[in-house]
């Protein structure tokens, strides 16, 4: 085995393998890879070609090895740090790919020159490398492992948020539905200029309540409706760093390990998940796709996938980004919606014995703009000027604003039973300016409770509490009203 590790150049496989296994890690549970398969061999492809590289430049291919592992750990990790000198020099020439590629160049030419002129058959370097990333490797599986033991044997069962429900025959149908960044209307009227109290107006007629002051507690998808699913503000989250995919990822756990949906089982709710998220024992019946842009994470590890989405427009025609990616992202998308508002209205329809508890997440109207404000389809555009992305964002509201009376009148006609529709935006609009960041929390809020039930005067409602409102009217706790807190995450 050791004379094994000492000839044979292992390591141009155990990298490329290292790197995988290491996402893994880092990932653990949250990876799809049936969206990641082109991209893992992207990383398993650039070794041959590294190594024929350095053989032009030097014929011995033990030599060639080494030169080829340089290049590789180039590949693989640039893009990391760049993203990490970036952190700590914000836009400076440290972090820049005019200083970054020029030094590694400059690098890889010294290590060419000293192995061209050494005479050395790097036994010993052979066997430390080939034994280092094999241990590496063996650590990182047993991490992976150990999280999956502990995942498996980890207590799913949570505090009764309801307990103490007597007549669980009289309990609502709740319908939860989300419409991405979806801002007030008081919001749309000052910033964007556009009167939005048609929607408002019509929903008031069919005996919902509005929150014109709402706003959600985080701008991030995953913790705003993580922090709605806990009926709380959520542990362990770190309002002084920035939320690259290492952070905002696992804020998906938040949803998929939630009190509220155990609760509403133990009072015999029948369960259906219409949305972008899987909940425990609960999948999304809307099949998925690269939702989270999971692509992204093995792009840092591309060095040429990093370049052509950091500066791919400095690139000639033939390397640049192709504006069909954000056509394939926004088709996908589209087509989840049209198929979470049909599981909605089916699950309407269906006639039940029990409560049922609908969770449906749309998209729209977050960007990319495919619908114009009749609900024809448009060509969606990367990167538009803020006011083109504040135009395009009106539009599609108001194509959005013909969804919801279609959805909460198929929900009304099919109604049977006491029943509860719940309207939210899970964050507002994205300005990507700082000092508009408490802009991001304002957020559309409609509550339908039928005629039996009156909403409560809340100052300033947030998401946080919107659970904390249905158990207090209709289960019979006490949960206080939680102060409505804001807390902003910062994103790229």
């Amino acid at each position: 085995m050791k004379r094994f590790l000492e000839i044979f150049p292992a390591f141009l496989v155990l990298l490329p393998t290292f790197v995988v296994v290491n996402i893994e890690k880092t990932y653990h549970g949250l990876l799809e890879y049936r969206h990641l398969y082109g991209e893992m061999i992207w990383l398993f492809a650039f070794p041959p070609v590294a190594l024929l590289i350095t053989l032009l430049l030097i014929r011995d291919w033990r030599k060639a090895s080494l030169a080829a592992l340089y290049l590789m750990v180039v590949f693989y990790y640039l893009g990391p740090l760049k993203e990490y000198l970036n952190s700590l020099f914000p836009k400076s020439l440290w972090q820049s790919y005019s200083l970054l590629l020029p030094v590694a160049l400059v690098l890889f030419i010294f290590l060419t020159l000293r192995l061209r002129r050494r005479s050395s058959k790097f036994a010993r370097t052979f066997l430390f490398l080939n034994t280092a990333l094999f241990l590496f490797i063996i650590a990182d599986i047993g991490t992976i492992t150990f999280r999956a033991w502990q995942e498996k044997h980890k207590s799913s069962v949570f505090a009764n948020l309801f307990a103490g429900v007597a007549d669980t025959a009289a309990c609502p149908d709740i319908y939860y539905l989300i419409f991405d960044s979806y801002t007030s209307s008081p919001a749309l009227k000052e910033y964007f200029g556009f009167d939005n109290t048609a929607i408002d107006a019509a929903l008031i007629q069919r005996g919902f309540t509005l929150f014109p002051d709402s706003r959600s507690n985080y701008n991030l998808t995953p913790f705003s409706v993580g922090s709605t699913f806990h009926l709380d503000y959520l542990m362990g989250v770190d309002t002084t760093v920035r939320y690259t995919m290492d952070k905002y990822l696992p804020g998906v756990l938040h949803v998929y390990n939630n009190p509220l949906v155990p609760s509403l089982e133990k009072l015999g709710y029948s369960i259906f998940n219409h949305s972008l998220f899987d909940i425990r024992s609960h999948p999304s019946t809307v099949p998925s796709f690269d939702v989270w842009e999971l692509n992204l994470i093995y792009q840092q590890h591309n060095l040429l996938k990093k370049i052509q989405r950091d500066i791919g427009w400095l690139l000639p025609a033939w390397l640049q980004p192709k504006q069909s990616d954000v056509e394939v992202y926004a088709a996908n998308r589209d087509r989840h919606d049209s198929i979470a508002l049909s599981h909605i209205i089916q699950s309407a329809r269906l006639r039940l014995n029990n409560p049922r508890f609908v969770y449906g997440h749309l998209f729209i109207p977050h960007g990319p703009y495919t619908f114009d404000a009749n609900g024809d389809k448009i060509k969606p555009v990367n990167n538009l000027p803020l006011q083109n992305r504040m135009k395009g964002y009106t539009g599609q509201v108001q194509h959005v604003n013909r969804l919801m009376l279609q959805v909460t009148d198929a929900i009304l006609e099919a109604a049977t039973r006491p029943t509860v529709i719940i309207i939210q935006g899970d964050h507002g609009f994205r300005f990507y300016d700082p000092d508009k960041k408490q802009l991001e929390f304002f957020n559309f809020q409609a509550i339908y409770l039928g005629k039996n039930k009156t909403v409560p005067a809340i100052r300033n409602m947030t998401n946080v509490n919107t659970f904390r409102l249905i158990g207090n009217l209709f289960f019979g706790t006490q949960l206080p009203i939680l102060e409505g807190r804001t807390h902003f995450l910062q994103y790229q």
